[in-house]
């Protein structure tokens, strides 16, 4: 037998073999029996649970810092040092640090592994760590519960921003029944409207 005929059934088999593949491939729920569930839109990643741990904080090995140039010295007129010598909200008393961290390590530095105060706090997971390991008690910041419940309230999703609404508002009449005012929500609600204008 010549050679090139039988390559040609050969290839000619290849391509139908091919063609029911992709004819195979091609169904989905629209062009078949086949269920809704079974499309596959986009394959789901899969999920690692410790991608937080294996991803260190800071700049990548090897990558190029991108830097503002400083001013050189004849483009300076004034030098004005600031510096915070207390809390601007309570007024209390500043520990300084080296650390440039938000990280366990330095809570732990500054307040100390006996420390059983309270701690107030934003949802930063770090205050939870060190209260689970010291005697601290963490209270939650209403103001950044407020922003968190706020942000859901503006979700571009009608369902969702409706739970959010009715959310905020009962955090508001929750604050207004402590601070001693039903006022307090609306007063919250004109304050936070002056912010969008």
């Amino acid at each position: 037998m010549h050679p090139l005929p039988s390559r040609i059934a050969e290839l000619a088999q290849c391509v139908s073999e091919l063609e029911a593949l992709v004819a195979q491939l091609l169904k989905n729920s629209r062009n078949s029996s086949k269920p809704p569930s079974s499309d596959i839109v986009k394959p789901p990643k899969p999920k690692d649970k410790d991608w937080r741990r294996k991803k260190k904080i800071g700049g990548r090995k090897g990558y190029k810092q991108n830097l503002r140039t400083p001013f050189v010295s004849d483009q300076i007129d004034e030098t004005i040092e600031l510096k915070l010598e207390s809390c601007p909200k309570c007024g209390g008393e500043l520990e300084p640090t080296d650390e440039p961290s938000r990280g366990h390590e330095v809570l732990v530095k500054i307040l100390g592994k006996d420390f059983a105060g309270t701690i107030s706090c934003d949802f930063f997971s770090t205050y939870q760590k060190f209260a689970k390991e010291s005697k601290a008690e963490v209270l939650l910041c209403w103001a950044h519960l407020i922003r968190e419940v706020k942000f859901i309230s503006e979700s571009k999703d009608k369902k969702v921003a409706r739970y959010g609404k009715r959310l905020l508002d009962t955090i508001l009449g929750v604050i207004g029944a402590i601070v001693g005012g039903s006022g307090y929500g609306q007063s919250w609600q004109r304050a936070s409207n002056r912010e969008k204008m």
